[in-house]
């Protein structure tokens, strides 16, 4: 289908042009004959746009004197249209978002500050002896939470329950394994064997019920063996049965609160059990007081981060062979001085006092483990106790153990740096910049040329000095080459320029180079401007015209130009009249007068061309109707059927055919891989032949009013066979 016409500024300079060159029937008025667009389409590089006619017309205007024996010749002189190379200028592509770099750093500096007497999580494990002495001991301890946590505020806490039940052949661990959790339900399986016993925990909303119930519902119908030493060191190691409860958190400080009326039993008090050569009670491996306190020091437990308190029996102890199932509970009280607790009698009445000042020292348990939130850098930490810098640390990863805490520190405070990223001198681009445009930013303030260099060769940009830490470059540039100063045209006609336009805008601004056929800008035209270089073609005039053959007989000849009536030098040869180059000026008419004598009739007259069927006018100066359409034409001859009494002077006007061409040169080569395109009449044509810069168009394919048209692009839309 036809593109849309539009306008544009290299049309109207064709058109300018081509109104100057053949100002009838050309230019802007015959627009139609290309289909409405001859220059309208836009390429994407357009390399050429040419127009041809594929005939050249004369136009002659004869007068016929038959009364004076004088025939006048009006010969409009004729130029070739000038050689038109389309050129376009660089157009460099801007990225569509910068090179960006971050500089790195030694790493990111970071203060972590914690609390030392308080810790931020703490588990506190509950071992409760629930033999069938227990009874009002266990009523008392059920109702103590508040004060247990009392002074556990900040702290995200979380208490587990055990019991002392014993493990023994005799009484079936099946029934309950004392020391895994209980739930609030007094158990710690359910009937399938699933453990069933939960952590109680701070954000528990339901906690204080719960706590009551596990305690109440426990009961007092476990062994009378109490195992409490045993029990603990297997819950707190996971060892209690093939299923393991990890409920024990690494980051948390570990408190036990042993409840009992009993020491912790060992397997050997039974009186068939182990004696020492003294007769000596001996117990076993994980029975043993020196067995849990080694489970609860480093490497299990970090140094000072376990606490052991005690609810125990402050009566005498019995005489042997009593009945009395209580007594003073030595192996608990072993482990209770070892990590700094405290013990309280279980005979009191109200545990609430005891519970509080509990809560109060676990509180304070100092700590000395603390884990940084990134890995440290090495010599980056710097570590200061309530304000007082300290170098009595170390480091294993991200965690610091800090020596010299006490209960009186308030806080630590940790700065180090953490993460570093590669320190750069230089960065490489993605691309490859055009220098001219190449800009380096350091946080958005350019940097001066002398501040950087560039590499072509490697795209590296290399900075003079370190960028510091943290800085974001930028490197801003477009692709490509420079905008051309110089521009070749590569036409026969290229000794003469006669015009230039940057995009359709005749300019000056210009120099011109014979030698090398180049035009040369003093500024450059703008990135994909188009440039128009029209010169005139050596051969382009046309100096010899066709004599009618009826002038061989004439007497004389002279010729003078029409308009000023000045004589024009001629000369004849070969029946055709030739003029020097130099007078031969595009739409001058040149008027050529034969004098034959003094005849009186003449019936008929041979014109110097066969007129274009149609073409031929008819003017005289009587107005004789008869005699006008009485007149013939055939070929060259005109025949008159008037007298020359009654013909008086005739004007005849024609156009007549010069050359009906077949073979069109285009101005300049094609490169290879560039894309063809020819119109005859705004319609694609694909039958042509091409050789070089030479394309054949058979004359049976045109007429004498054709328009050939030849482009030649580096980018074609597809459409070769649309109208132009």
């Amino acid at each position: 289908m036809p593109h849309q016409v539009i306008d544009t500024p290299l049309r109207r300079l064709w058109c300018i042009w081509l109104t100057f060159l053949i100002p009838i029937g050309s230019g802007c008025s015959e627009r139609a004959k290309f289909g409405g667009s001859s220059l309208d389409k836009v390429q994407p590089i357009l390399l050429l746009d040419q127009t041809f006619d594929a005939a050249t017309i004369g136009v002659e205007t004869t007068h016929f004197k038959p009364a004076f024996g004088v025939v006048d010749q009006n010969i409009t002189m004729a130029e070739k249209p000038p050689l038109l190379s389309l050129l376009q200028q660089t157009k460099r592509t801007q990225l569509a978002q910068p090179d960006q770099f971050q500089q790195g750093h030694d790493g990111t500096v970071a203060i972590e500050d914690f609390t030392v007497s308080s810790s931020a999580k703490m588990d506190l494990l509950i071992v409760l002896d629930n033999s069938s002495s227990m009874a009002t001991e266990q009523t008392a301890l059920s109702t103590g939470l508040p004060a247990l946590i009392s002074s556990l505020a900040n702290v995200d806490w979380q208490i587990g329950i055990i019991t002392s039940d014993a493990e023994t052949a005799s009484e079936p661990l099946a029934t309950n394994r004392g020391c895994h959790l209980y739930d609030d339900h007094g158990k710690a399986f359910d009937a399938q064997g699933n453990l069933t016993g939960t952590a109680i925990g701070k954000n528990d909303e339901a906690a204080a019920i719960r706590f009551t119930d596990t305690i109440q519902n426990i009961g007092f119908g476990g062994s009378n063996r109490e195992q409490l030493i045993r029990n603990t060191l297997r819950a707190i190691t996971g060892t209690c049965g093939s299923v393991k409860q990890e409920w024990l958190r690494k980051d948390a400080l570990l408190g036990i609160l042993f409840v009992t009326d009993e020491d912790s039993f060992c397997l050997s008090d039974d009186p068939s059990g182990v004696k020492d050569a003294g007769g000596n009670t001996l117990c076993l491996p994980n029975e043993r007081p020196e067995d849990l306190i080694a489970a609860l020091k480093p490497p299990y437990f970090p140094e000072n981060q376990v606490r052991v308190y005690s609810l125990t029996y402050h009566g005498a102890m019995p005489a042997p062979g009593a009945a009395q199932a209580q007594r003073p509970a030595a192996r608990i009280l072993s482990v209770v001085n070892a990590f700094g607790g405290f013990d309280d009698s279980v005979q009191q009445a109200d545990y609430s006092n005891t519970l509080a000042r509990i809560s109060a020292d676990a509180a304070k348990i100092v700590r000395r483990e603390f884990k940084l939130k990134n890995l440290p850098l090495n010599n980056s930490v710097q570590i200061s106790v309530d304000g007082v810098n300290t170098t009595d640390y170390q480091i294993n990863g991200n965690n610091i153990s800090v020596s010299g805490l006490n209960a009186n520190t308030a806080t630590l405070h940790v700065s180090y740096r953490h993460n570093p990223q590669p320190i750069f001198t230089q960065v490489t681009t993605t691309q490859t910049p055009n220098l001219a445009t190449l800009k380096v930013t350091l946080n958005d303030i350019p940097l001066a040329q002398d501040q950087y260099t560039f590499d072509s060769t490697t795209n590296i940009v290399h900075f003079n000095r370190v960028p510091p830490d943290y800085s974001v470059i930028k490197v801003d540039y477009r692709i490509g080459p420079d905008p051309q100063l110089d521009f070749v045209v590569n036409n026969t006609g290229s000794a003469l320029p006669i015009a230039v336009a940057v995009d359709g805008i005749p300019i000056t601004d210009y120099t011109w180079n014979k030698a090398t056929h180049t035009v040369h800008f003093k500024s450059p035209p703008a990135e994909g401007a188009q440039i128009a270089i029209s010169n005139k073609d050596p051969d382009g005039k046309i100096t010899h015209y066709d004599q009618p053959p009826s002038a061989g007989s004439a007497q004389s000849m002279s010729v003078i130009d029409a308009a000023t009536h000045e004589k024009i030098a001629v000369t004849v040869a070969g029946g055709q009249l030739i003029f020097s180059g130099d007078d031969v000026v595009a739409g001058r008419i040149a008027t050529v007068t034969y004098h034959y004598g003094d005849k009186t009739t003449l019936l008929s007259y041979d014109l110097a061309h066969v007129p274009i069927e149609g073409s031929m006018t008819l003017k005289t100066a009587d107005h004789n109707a008869d005699c006008l359409t009485n007149i013939k034409v055939a070929g060259q001859r005109v025949e008159f059927n008037c007298d020359a009494a009654t013909l008086g002077e005739l004007e005849l006007n024609y156009r007549y055919l010069i050359s009906h061409d077949s073979t069109f040169t285009i101005g300049q080569d094609v490169p290879p891989g560039a894309f063809v395109q020819v119109f005859v009449d705004g319609q694609a044509y694909s039958h042509y032949e091409q050789t070089g810069r030479k394309f054949i168009i058979p004359v049976t394919d045109t007429t004498l009013t054709s328009k050939i048209r030849i482009l030649i692009n580096t980018n074609s839309d597809g459409a070769s066979n649309s109208t132009i």
